[in-house]
């Protein structure tokens, strides 16, 4: 079973809402579509909570985070340095997410794709 999370966000400033979304595959068939709301985002807060939550989605599906080819598709590259530690965290703000995701990618034993 291959399962792939295509996952986005957006938003321009910390003072203005943003938007993030993730779509699961299985085996090329589309098995969850999901967005979310944020208050107050940047554009990386957006982007990184929508690869932690298409990975949170996966880790909590039973038959889904079993799976030993799961890969996190982003057009960020933070998002997928952040993922596989090949970028450290320096924007205090963002440690929170960055440790979290680290987690699911290490936890999930993921492969990442931009």
């Amino acid at each position: 079973m291959k399962v792939e999370i295509y996952t986005d966000g957006s938003a321009t400033t910390n003072n203005l809402p943003g938007g993030y979304a993730f779509v699961v595959l299985v085996d090329g068939v589309i098995v969850a579509e999901v967005s979310g709301h944020l208050n107050k985002a940047t554009n990386n807060v957006a982007e990184i909570t929508a690869a932690i939550s298409g990975l949170e989605y996966v880790l909590n599906d039973p038959g889904l985070s079993v799976c030993s080819d799961i890969t996190l598709v982003s057009d960020s590259q933070l998002v997928l340095r952040y993922s596989t530690g090949e970028y450290k965290c320096r924007k205090y703000h963002l440690v929170p997410l960055y440790c979290k995701l680290r987690q699911l990618h290490d936890k999930l034993k993921i492969k990442t794709r931009w």
